[in-house]
């Protein structure tokens, strides 16, 4: 979740115990990003730095997230409760997009994009989630002698996506909203399912579903 920040597994779904995880209602949380608090604070701090507002969700209104990003006002609201993972507002010079990136960076965190907004988050990224959860399923398999190969399959829009796409079998890109692809992911291999966002996801099982 939240950009590959914390892997919720449910609990008992394998038959060992899960490294660095934390009992929370019915699963196991492993956390691999840094507090919602922590990045706020860091935000404010690289705010005063650059001397220009970084306005993130923590800062806007329900009604000003559904005006950025147009959700709907419970979606907004439910986007809103951040745990690891703080979008925020970053419009200027690309000197200035430069030096706010390159101070999260220094401070040993990183950035990236998703649609329309820039992300704050600890040191992690949607690819250390999924092979740390690959790792868990082959794990099963050897506890019970099943030697078959997971396949992985990725599907995402935007380069916040890439270190996902990046570590799965089969990366899948759909189109943005606007209908065009992503110019920056180049991943060997990758396939363009035509499609925005959930559309494109639904064409892409199928035709996956289709293929096996």
């Amino acid at each position: 979740m939240e950009n590959g920040a914390a892997v919720f597994v449910p609990r008992g779904l394998f038959d060992f115990p899960l490294e660095r995880a934390r009992a929370r209602t019915s699963y196991d949380v492993i956390e691999l990003g840094l507090p919602y608090g922590m990045l706020r604070d860091v935000l404010k701090q690289i705010e005063k730095t650059v001397a220009t507002p970084l306005r993130g969700f923590g800062d806007l209104s329900i009604d000003e997230i559904v005006q950025v990003t147009g959700l709907s006002r419970q979606d907004a609201f439910l986007a809103k409760q951040r745990e690891y993972d703080e979008p925020y507002i970053l419009e200027g010079p690309p000197a200035l997009i430069e030096e706010v990136c390159r101070q999260i960076v220094v401070r040993g965190l990183r950035w990236t994009k998703g649609g329309r907004l820039f992300h704050l988050t600890g040191d992690n990224n949607k690819g250390q989630a999924a092979t740390l959860l690959l790792r868990c399923y082959q794990r099963q398999q050897r506890l019970h002698g099943q030697g078959e190969r997971i396949e992985t399959v990725g599907i995402g829009d935007s380069i916040n996506d890439a270190p996902l796409l990046a570590v799965v079998d089969h990366p899948i890109l759909v189109q943005k909203p606007d209908g065009t692809y992503d110019p920056d992911i180049h991943i060997p291999g990758m396939t363009r399912a035509p499609g925005i966002g959930p559309i494109g996801w639904n064409h892409a099982v199928q035709e996956l579903l289709a293929w096996r």
